[in-house]
């Protein structure tokens, strides 16, 4: 009986927010939850990547040239990147969007 309690505890709450709250309202907070998440994680990826670029031009003060080539190339590598991975991900996605006439 007591290996059971668990199993019966989990089960009445899933009854009693499938009832009070809604299949879809459960999902769609799981949702918003994930896209929070997701959206946190790209702002502090962001900050470290400007960090880096911060890091990288200040590194290179005694040269003005090599500053302009630090401070072009990283985004250039960085657009690169995304478009090299969007081009393996979803080939249909990149390149100019067609519309129907």
């Amino acid at each position: 009986m007591l290996c059971c309690l668990p199993t019966v505890c989990t089960v009445r709450c899933q009854k009693f927010l499938i009832s009070r709250v809604g299949e879809d309202w459960i999902f769609l907070i799981l949702l918003g939850l994930v896209m929070a998440l997701v959206s946190w994680v790209m702002d502090f990826c962001i900050a470290v990547c400007q960090q880096a670029q911060k890091w990288m031009y200040g590194g290179l003060d005694s040269n003005v040239f090599l500053q302009y080539v630090a401070w072009v190339t990283y985004p250039v590598v960085l657009i690169t990147f995304s478009a090299g991975f969007t081009q393996i991900l979803a080939p249909q996605a990149v390149g100019m969007a067609h519309t129907k006439a």
